[in-house]
């Protein structure tokens, strides 16, 4: 079988969201019903620490997304330009208008973070 035999498990990066300098939330963005499974950082995240914001609609309040049988936020340690997959320790298949946080505010240069995702079908 060709790598093409299996397009409805293919993973997308078309989707990104900047850090701005000087701030610690990346702006919003509508992961149009796909789940994300991984994210790519650059070589600007001043950050080393992520976790992420969920609302239900774009321009509506962002709130911390949290595991319900622990209470606790969703968060990783990152390095700046590497690949992360979420696999199945972080499950954020149910959100789509999400935010990334930087543990740290952004210096000197935007960090743009590259989103990985997939189809939920």
């Amino acid at each position: 079988m060709a790598s093409s035999d299996f397009q409805q498990n293919k993973v997308n990066f078309d989707l990104s969201v900047t850090i701005a300098v000087g701030q610690t939330v990346s702006n919003a963005v509508d992961l149009y019903g796909t789940a994300l499974v991984g994210l790519i950082t650059d070589a600007n995240l001043t950050g080393t620490a992520l976790t992420f914001q969920g609302s239900d609609s774009l321009t509506g309040t962002y709130k911390p997304i949290k595991v319900l049988s622990t209470g606790s936020a969703i968060s990783s340690t990152v390095m700046t330009s590497s690949y992360y997959t979420l696999g199945t320790t972080i499950d954020l298949s149910s959100v789509r208008f999400l935010k990334v946080v930087s543990g740290t505010i952004q210096a000197t240069n935007p960090a743009v973070i590259t989103l990985a995702t997939k189809s939920t079908n």
